[in-house]
């Protein structure tokens, strides 16, 4: 897997401890080349990158609102397919800013 459990187990501490930098630090240290990837992809494209930062942004709050109910609730949004993509677009939409 690209993002192995004890990695997402990793990230979703620091989420529930409100620290999303430090997770998105996590993700690049896992994963350079798929985050590189990714943030080229999204960099070449517009409509991509709006799409992506809209999808990170939702998916933010509602990990701001799971981190209110315990680091298990960030774990199982984070643990998903899903939860997975946003920890990759996160990272790579981190590296544009």
């Amino acid at each position: 897997a690209l993002l192995p459990r004890s990695r997402v187990q990793e990230a979703a501490q620091a989420f529930a401890d409100r620290d999303p930098d430090r997770a998105r630090q996590i993700v690049r240290r896992v994963a350079p080349a798929a985050v590189r990837s990714v943030s080229r992809r999204v960099i070449s494209d517009p409509e991509l990158r709006g799409d992506a930062e809209q999808f990170v942004r939702s998916f933010a709050v509602r990990l701001s609102g799971q981190a209110a109910e315990g680091e298990a609730m960030v774990l199982a949004a984070l643990a998903t397919d899903t939860g997975r993509s946003f920890m990759l677009l996160d990272a790579a939409i981190g590296d544009l800013a």
